[in-house]
């Protein structure tokens, strides 16, 4: 198999760090570009897993959940948006010419930010606001793709229908409040129903998602404890009439 096409590069992304404002941050992370060589091996996974779903229904079980690497797999190969692997911070030695400037760019931002007179007095939150400004820090996240052209991230879900023709086919997300650091940008949702290897991609309004109720008393926005899961198709799809913006097969692109 050819080598995977992983590499470290520039990431920009617009953050908020509160007291110091919305910022356009420079981050790098490793991303992963599908190509031939992945695409291949998504092939695979992807015919291993239609063996597996098969296997388990023999046994009247549920179909197993389509694993995030096929469905993320198959947005960054098809629509260009590489796979968030990890954040990588360069290595610096504090010692060094470099390591010093940005010591004490920091002590002069501790100032004026927060009105601190030492590194050592900021808290946890704003000791990490400052070391992301200067790039020594990366936020926590919430996204699985990358949109290199449009600089968003972007969280991918994916539905395979459900077992039950009675039950309604959920997607569960993390809190969305309680997600700190690096929230995504960019929603899509790939509809693999046909489990043929051909699926559609929508595009799903994030204002819309973000104002799904997902219970009496909490929008998708508010949710702190609780894991949100709910119909996509019918709170968002079905609801705004939306239409797949791209139509895609794994197995023959």
């Amino acid at each position: 198999m050819k080598k995977l096409a992983k590499k470290i590069q520039e990431i920009k992304i617009k953050m908020n760090l509160e007291k110091i404002g919305k910022r356009n941050l420079t981050f790098h992370a490793e991303l992963h570009h599908f190509k031939e060589a992945e695409l291949k091996q998504l092939q695979t996974i992807f015919k291993a897993w239609i063996t597996l779903k098969n296997e388990i229904l023999k046994l009247s079980s549920r179909k197993p959940n389509l694993n995030e690497v096929i469905s993320e797999g198959a947005l960054a190969y098809f629509m260009k948006c590489p796979r968030l692997v990890a954040f990588h911070i360069p290595p610096l030695n504090p010692y060094s010419v470099e390591g010093k400037k940005i010591t004490k760019k920091k002590k002069k931002l501790a100032k004026q930010y927060y009105g601190k007179d030492k590194i050592s007095d900021l808290k946890s939150k704003q000791n990490k606001n400052l070391a992301m400004l200067l790039g020594r820090a990366h936020p926590s996240s919430s996204f699985d793709c990358y949109d290199t052209k449009n600089n968003l991230t972007v969280q991918v879900k994916a539905t395979i229908g459900s077992s039950d023709s009675n039950e309604e086919d959920l997607t569960s997300f993390d809190p969305y409040d309680k997600t700190v650091g690096l929230k995504f940008q960019k929603f899509y949702f790939l509809d693999f129903r046909t489990m043929d290897g051909e699926f559609d991609v929508y595009d799903i309004p994030l204002p819309k998602l973000l104002k799904v109720q997902v219970n009496s008393d909490k929008k998708f926005e508010e949710t702190k404890e609780i894991r949100p899961r709910f119909s996509v198709f019918k709170h968002l799809i079905d609801k705004y009439n939306l239409k797949p913006i791209k139509h895609f097969d794994i197995m023959h692109p």
